[in-house]
């Protein structure tokens, strides 16, 4: 597949973090660039890293978007939540929280993160693997700017 300027953009990122997160002495370990999966769940997922502090295991997604509307579904905070299924199924520990790196502003949201989280990750695939037994093309997204770089844009409904 051939890279958009935004996963080209993402890559120089994560290489720039990972020099940053290497430099500090934190008592965290840091585990970049892991690709996981769960058969079970039928979840697969690149995390852009993970920390383990010796006791508790989280993801850390960078994004380089905006933060999300407060009181909306918030979709990164779902796509980290499947990364903690992941971590928990291929490492076995609880994963209790979440973190995302908004590079545009600099910050780091935390999020705790509960069984209701994963349970709705878990009927999200559900109904994705619904629509792929059905044949069935979603419909496109309502908001058509993300289309613009969009890595499914040649098969789309909108295309």
């Amino acid at each position: 597949m051939k890279q958009t300027y935004k996963m080209e953009y993402g890559v120089k990122k994560h290489e720039k973090l990972q020099e940053i997160a290497n430099k500090e002495k934190e008592a965290s370990q840091k585990y970049f660039n892991v690709y996981l999966t769960d058969p079970d769940s039928s979840l697969v997922g690149l995390i852009d890293y993970f920390e383990f502090d010796g006791n508790e295991a989280y993801p850390v997604e960078i994004k380089s978007g905006n933060l999300p509307p407060d009181g909306l579904d918030n979709p990164h905070k779902l796509q980290v939540a499947a990364q903690a299924l992941l971590i928990e199924k291929n490492f076995d520990f609880l994963v209790k929280k979440v973190r995302i790196f908004y590079t545009k502003h600099h910050e780091l949201v935390e999020y705790p993160i509960d069984i209701e989280d994963k349970l709705k990750v878990l009927k999200i695939v559900e109904e994705i693997e619904t629509l792929i037994d059905r044949e069935k093309i979603p419909e496109p997204t309502k908001h058509q700017g993300k289309c613009v770089d969009c890595e499914c844009k040649s098969y789309c409904l909108r295309a």
